[in-house]
């Protein structure tokens, strides 16, 4: 939201499969001018657009609703070829026991949003990652950011020397990937902002994900076969 890192249409280099067309300039100035509607969500959480005819540009958030979320699973369904050989190596040895963690830098790294709330701190974290660590049975933490540099300094020295771990370098003009390996893994911590719950819903298979106490966006978590703890 400041700028300060790239911010792709990579939602065709996710998922090719789907077909998108590009409409002209002009049309697009007359559909935001005369036929626009905004969501406003969270502050509207209803699934009123979704009745809305054409004519019409949705711009804004929305509320999603049990059904969407059926046919969003349908729609979005990973195809882990579309990784470079890297990434496709690292997915295919992310084991069963594996959790994404990510973390979200730059433009939520110190500024209390409000459709956000206050950014997630180390010790959030820290907390996750020592609570999943107990847990479950010797699990790797996948670490992915928009900040790597915060991770190495500010996270890794403060773990514990029995936790298992492995930094993605992808940066945030791959964050396609990111979101593609985060699905992969069986259980999430999460950052304010979508990437990793998004991932978690990808993953059909029930798992754990971590949120912040303050969280408000749940997204599409409602509606998954996940256990969602609040740290």
């Amino acid at each position: 939201m400041n700028g300060d890192h790239v911010r792709n249409f990579d939602l065709q280099r996710a998922f090719p499969y789907i077909p998108i067309k590009r409409v002209s300039q002009f049309k697009r100035f007359v559909y935001i001018k005369y036929f626009a509607h905004y969501g406003s969500f969270p502050t509207d959480d209803s699934a009123v657009w979704t009745q809305l005819k054409p004519p019409v540009i949705l711009l804004g958030y929305y509320g999603g609703t049990e059904k969407l979320f059926d046919q969003m699973r349908k729609v979005f369904a990973v195809d882990p070829s579309v990784l470079d050989a890297e990434n496709l190596d690292i997915y295919n040895k992310i084991p069963d026991n594996s959790v994404a963690v990510h973390v979200r830098r730059g433009d939520l790294a110190n500024v209390k949003d409000g459709n956000y709330g206050p950014p997630v701190s180390e010790t959030y974290f820290l907390d996750s990652i020592t609570y999943l660590n107990n847990r479950l049975h010797s699990p790797v933490f996948y670490f992915f950011s928009d900040e790597m540099d915060y991770v190495r300094d500010a996270i890794i020295p403060k773990l514990s020397n029995n936790v298992k771990y492995q930094l993605v370098t992808n940066g945030s003009d791959k964050g396609y990937y990111d979101l593609l390996l985060i699905s992969r893994c069986s259980h999430q911590i999460t950052s304010k902002g979508t990437l990793g719950k998004f991932g978690a819903c990808l993953n059909p298979n029930s798992g754990i994900v971590i949120i912040s106490k303050d969280e408000k966006q749940y997204g599409p978590l409602l509606y998954t076969n996940k256990e969602i703890i609040k740290m």
